[in-house]
């Protein structure tokens, strides 16, 4: 895993090791306590003309932070592997959320209409199957459109947004979690080894997870603190990254995926 500062200085390499572990854990926690308190206090101010995507992005950046608090969790019970799925979700949750604060009403546009599809597709699955009242889940209201929004493929397709960021070794890391989250031959494998038989635990420590988590609690604190007033989590943030011993700079979206300037009249 590498990171590079805000004026591209060397790289520096985070390894997979326990000492490493120990500085994404204090990371981590310094950002959900700060999270917590200054949420809790009732202290964020959003600018009014951030307030809307601010809204619809808080939630998963609250998720994002409280999975965080979950994978630390884990791993202080000898439980990193199984964190997998949950480090899996927060990277996808973290390019998304990136990418909506990025795009703007576009995005949001884009993310409505997937819920939309999924919604009616869902609905569907519940009256085939008999299901008592599926309107419980929520009857679909919007008709599908009849030309898919053009950046629905970043929603449906986790590769095309890594593609855009220029991000792809953030595809990597999340195929290989996937690994753990569908049943899989290599997750299988995960408690055997040829020569010492099964194992109660996994035979290959890793500590990878809570690295990545780190990194994406950076990042997302980052670039929700940029649409709020004051700039609440400033001295969390530096905090840290200098607990994790690098610099965590969100992605920067590719100039062909970046929306058009509005046009003056």
């Amino acid at each position: 895993m590498t990171t590079d500062d805000r004026n591209r200085a060397p790289k520096t390499r985070l390894w997979d090791d326990r000492e490493n572990a120990r500085k994404a854990r204090t990371a981590i926690m310094i950002l959900t306590e700060a999270f917590e308190a200054v949420v809790d206090a009732g202290q964020i101010t959003v600018h009014a003309q951030t307030s809307h995507v601010f809204q619809a992005t808080f939630g998963w950046w609250a998720w994002i932070m409280r999975s965080s608090k979950a994978a630390v969790l884990l791993h202080d019970n000898g439980l990193d592997h199984e964190a997998d799925p949950i480090v899996r979700s927060i990277l996808q949750h973290a390019l998304v959320l990136q990418w909506v604060i990025d795009v703007g009403d576009q995005a949001l546009e884009a993310v409505a209409e997937h819920g939309e599809n999924e919604q009616r597709r869902f609905f569907g699955h519940a009256q085939r199957a008999g299901w008592p009242s599926p309107e419980a889940v929520g009857t679909p209201v919007a008709p599908k459109p009849d030309t898919p929004h053009p950046l629905l493929p970043m929603v449906k397709n986790f590769l095309e947004l890594c593609r855009a960021y220029d991000a792809q070794p953030a595809y990597v890391a999340f195929s290989l979690y996937s690994a753990h989250v569908h049943p899989s031959t290599k997750g299988a494998m995960a408690y055997l080894d040829p020569q010492t038989g099964l194992h109660g635990t996994p035979i290959r420590e890793s500590y990878s997870g809570l690295l990545h988590t780190a990194a994406c609690a950076i990042q997302t604190t980052k670039t929700i603190n940029r649409l709020l007033a004051r700039h609440p989590f400033d001295q969390a943030l530096s905090r840290a990254e200098q607990a994790l011993g690098t610099r965590i700079d969100p992605p920067v979206l590719r100039p062909e995926h970046r929306p058009s300037p509005p046009s003056t009249p």
